[in-house]
């Protein structure tokens, strides 16, 4: 697996408050758009950090939780995800960290006997915007799915 290093600084871009503009890929191959709210704090002497995520898609509001965690001995970041429709499952983390205002994060999952890799893709473009982009790949890497993306604005 692709992994990329980071510092225990990487994500001090996204501590505060943030509106968000949501894009997911729909069952037909569209794009479903939709707002919401994060909220990232450190913990751990920084070495850690929580978002808090809040979306609304038509009439139903969502919650989840990003829990990231820096090793410095391997000097990466660990991601976890925990949505509340599912809050007892707690997937695989996505793990890597930034290169300069890029960051990219990688997971391998296997089910049935077919490995899929992740990707999360972030990218800081100033003191008040930033993206973040999910995608997968079932060929290894070759190519890859985008499947949600949001746009960060500070609030």
């Amino acid at each position: 697996m692709i992994t990329v290093t980071g510092a225990v600084g990487d994500f001090d871009f996204q501590e505060g408050h943030w509106t968000v503009r949501h894009e997911a890929r729909t069952r037909d191959g569209g794009w479903a758009t939709f707002e919401g709210e994060c909220s990232m704090r450190k913990a751990m002497g920084g070495q850690a950090n929580l978002e808090d995520h809040v979306w609304r898609r038509e009439t139903t509001e969502y919650r989840a939780v990003g829990l990231r965690t820096f090793d410095p001995a391997r000097a990466v970041w660990s991601i976890f995800w925990v949505d509340a429709r599912w809050p007892a499952t707690v997937g695989s983390p996505v793990v890597g960290g930034f290169a300069g205002n890029e960051g990219t994060f990688y997971s391998e999952e296997e089910a049935d006997g077919v490995k899929t890799l992740t990707r999360f893709s972030w990218t800081v473009d100033d003191d008040t915007h930033c993206r973040w982009e999910q995608a997968s790949s079932a060929d290894d890497g070759r190519s890859w799915e985008t499947n949600w993306r949001m746009w960060f604005t500070r609030a």
